[in-house]
């Protein structure tokens, strides 16, 4: 297992007025190439939770292990990033080098990688992201748009080629093209070594990466399903205020009239739609 999360929880400002569950008594698994969707209501705990399973933020109570090492007893939580990346909401906000080489390269430097390992490490995280390497990696990343500066943070996070990337909003103020192009790399992991856990606001975006969700509301998993039964929940869903997309509800209705849709996703209904009209 290479994350496994038992029975955590956390709370904000315990002892205090302010006092707030984030977490109550959540239990987690991702295994080797997987990829699980974390989706819930605003202030339901997703965020908190994706810090949790990174080591970001120590639970009151519960056992975090990574890659079969106990979180504080046999793995440091200070290495826990040679196993796990976490993408922030803004990581644009944790920008912090001279230049956009500096910073992508920072995380990999920290590896111990060589120069030359480091530069290509760069290069190609910058690409995800639609930033090409002789225009970008030498200017100031504070002289960058707002959507450039999201894109060199999330650059920064790709460039570790961690085991597991726990992205939190990774398309979030993306314009449509780079929103592709980041959609596109963490479908790419699909069947890889590489694991995902993404969390988003956009049910849409984690119903066409991911193979799994959860679904977290008051700070408890309420739903654990595969992305292929999520029309068997439709309505529990609709009552924590989660619409599934539209197309799912129409390709759906199309396979119980007999068209060959291979799954529920926009794309592989447009193509059905294109082969009916042209045949």
């Amino acid at each position: 297992m290479l994350i496994k999360l038992e029975n955590a929880n956390l709370k904000y400002m315990e002892g205090t007025p302010f006092e707030a569950v984030a977490i109550e008594d959540v239990s987690f698994e991702l295994r080797k190439g997987e990829a699980i969707g974390i989706i819930g209501p605003t202030g339901s705990g997703k965020s908190s939770l994706g810090q949790v399973l990174t080591a970001l933020i120590q639970p009151d109570a519960g056992i975090l292990t990574i890659d079969d090492k106990k979180v504080g007893a046999e793995l440091q939580t200070g290495n826990v990033y040679k196993h796990v990346s976490f993408l922030f909401q803004k990581p644009e906000a944790q920008l912090f080098e001279a230049n956009v080489f500096d910073e992508v390269a920072f995380g990999p430097r920290n590896l111990g990688l060589t120069e030359a390992k480091v530069e290509d490490s760069v290069k190609e995280a910058l690409a995800i992201v639609d930033l090409d390497f002789k225009a970008y990696s030498r200017r100031s990343p504070f002289n960058l748009s707002g959507g450039e500066m999201r894109r060199v943070g999330i650059a920064s996070v790709l460039a570790l080629k961690s085991k597991a990337f726990v992205m939190d909003e990774p398309t979030a103020g993306l314009d449509a093209q780079s929103r592709r192009r980041i959609i596109s790399f963490l479908k790419s992991l699909k069947g890889k070594d590489t694991s995902l856990v993404l969390i988003s606001h956009d049910i849409d975006e984690v119903l066409e990466v991911c193979d799994s969700l959860i679904v977290l509301n008051e700070g408890r998993i309420v739903l654990k399903t595969a992305v292929k039964d999520v029309l068997k929940h439709a309505s529990f869903m609709k009552g924590l205020g989660l619409n599934l997309p539209e197309n799912y509800a129409l390709a759906s209705k199309l396979i119980d009239c007999g068209w060959a849709i291979k799954s529920l996703t926009k794309d592989s209904l447009m193509q059905a739609l294109e082969k009916r009209m042209s045949g």
